[in-house]
């Protein structure tokens, strides 16, 4: 399971596990929170005011992590062997660590979940964004949403962010520090997800207000 062929769309986040399932099990919203890094500020407006409610969540969510102070105590301990891609590092890794405990935050499993999502992203594929649009199948071939599930898919995935960054970067260096310090990261992960649980609940309260 690999990034093969989408990572180059990717700007700063890869976290999707994370982004689709703070909108679930609202569907439109799961899809604009998905579509954060793909869709443009000028062609926002041509998606369903649903689909764009999650596009924005997805914005809201993005700020209000890379400002969170777990993360950036995350960065700090990847920063050594990471360096500049310690933030995107961080961002594969949570996503691992939510696949790990996802019977903390769903009721339903995660297979289930993911086969959901594909479901979706094939029966709305008319209104995704071109360059998604022609990746998608192989996305879902990919199972791209178990990229991270356990090491060894982790290990592949950042081999590949290697191959795809434009400065020379180690990736796969994240790994050793994660086994190392793999209680660290993941209590940081843990506070920021229930924030982020918090931090969406009161989005969605705004957004039925008006």
């Amino acid at each position: 399971v690999e990034f093969r062929l989408f990572v180059k769309h990717i700007h700063s986040d890869l976290n999707y596990l994370a982004h689709i399932l703070l909108s679930y099990p609202d569907n439109d919203e799961m899809l604009g929170n998905f579509l954060g890094d793909f869709v443009r500020k000028k062609d926002l407006l041509s998606l369903p005011e649903s689909i764009q409610i999650g596009v924005n969540l997805h914005r809201v969510i993005d700020r209000y992590t890379d400002k969170h102070d777990s993360v950036k105590n995350s960065v700090e301990i990847l920063k050594p062997k990471v360096g500049r891609y310690a933030g995107v590092a961080i961002d594969i890794i949570n996503d691992h660590f939510l696949s790990q405990q996802w019977e903390n935050y769903s009721s339903i499993s995660l297979r289930e979940f993911c086969d959901h999502f594909y479901f979706l992203l094939n029966r709305k594929k008319k209104i995704l964004p071109t360059n998604l649009n022609q990746q998608v199948d192989l996305m879902i071939d990919h199972d791209f949403l178990m990229s991270t599930y356990d090491h060894h898919r982790l290990y592949k995935t950042m081999k590949h962010m290697e191959r795809r960054t434009s400065f020379k970067s180690n990736f796969t260096g994240a790994i050793s520090i994660l086994k190392e310090k793999e209680k660290s990261l993941q209590a940081n992960f843990n506070i920021l997800f229930d924030d982020l649980i918090t931090l969406c609940q009161k989005e969605s309260e705004k957004s039925s207000t008006k």
